[in-house]
């Protein structure tokens, strides 16, 4: 994950930087955001809706911006290439290891705005990683560059500043995603290479419900196993109701083409 300096909450009012969490501390060894990470690694039936959404836009090379402990990188490998990025030094490591012999995973990089690999890549994708970035602008224009003409940015990433909670602080979340987001990243350019936003399309009505009742209502902090094998219960209804494009869910899909 990407330093950052918080600014404001869903409040819209200043708040200081010790009332979100640094991502520094998050994804540390004993951190909440690698806790978390640990509980959803068995949450397959989630973990694959997530990468549908993906898979349109896969190619023959792929980098995954902020790859955790891998989760989603073992799903994409199953059929493409991938190269990780995670800046998590435990997480780095976890991810090297795992796929050590893997063919069709890369060793895990760093920090993907150090890669030069401009105008090379099919798809950078990424999953509840830009919400802790508070110059996710500036990451998206660089993977901008990065991208073959036609490829693809594609990022999964929670919505509705009105679902903001304590979990979502302590675990470094700038924000979740609105249509004001959706206005500030329509174009986004750098350096000749220019984007459009071809899908903003909220997902998961009924989770957004159920995270307002257990982490607004509620206060709770924390993802349980129980939370994890009710979502895998419940995809079927999810996806039946994903198929509505409802303007609300707890989810956003965004993807962007380079254009030139």
């Amino acid at each position: 994950m990407l330093r950052h300096v918080p600014r404001s909450s869903n409040s819209g009012k200043e708040i200081s930087a010790s009332v979100i969490a640094d991502n520094s501390t998050v994804y540390d060894e004993s951190g909440a955001g690698t806790a978390t990470l640990a509980l959803l690694e068995d949450a397959q039936e989630y973990n694959r809706w997530i990468v549908d959404f993906f898979r349109r836009y896969l190619g023959e090379t792929n980098f995954e911006l902020g790859a955790g402990r891998g989760t989603l990188s073992a799903i994409v490998a199953e059929t493409h290439r991938v190269i990780p990025f995670e800046i998590s030094e435990v997480n780095n490591a976890l991810v090297r290891k795992r796929f050590a012999s893997h063919s069709f995973v890369e060793p895990c990089r760093s920090d993907i705005l150090a890669s030069t690999d401009f105008g090379t890549v099919d798809c950078v994708y990424s999953a509840n990683v830009l919400e802790h970035i508070e110059e996710d602008l500036v990451v998206i224009q660089h993977c901008a560059r990065l991208l073959r003409v036609g490829g693809w940015f594609v990022a999964f990433a929670p919505a509705g500043q009105w679902l903001y909670s304590m979990f979502d602080r302590e675990h470094g979340h700038i924000r979740r995603y609105t249509a004001a987001d959706r206005i500030r990243l329509t174009e986004p350019s750098s350096g000749g290479a220019k984007l459009a936003l071809r899908e903003f399309r909220h997902v998961n009505l009924l989770g957004a419900f159920g995270w307002f009742v257990k982490m607004r209502v509620f206060g709770h902090t924390k993802i349980s196993k129980g939370d994890a094998a009710a979502v895998g219960r419940l995809m079927p209804l999810i996806k039946l109701m994903d198929r509505l494009h409802l303007p609300v869910g707890q989810s956003v899909v965004m993807a962007w083409q380079r254009l030139k």
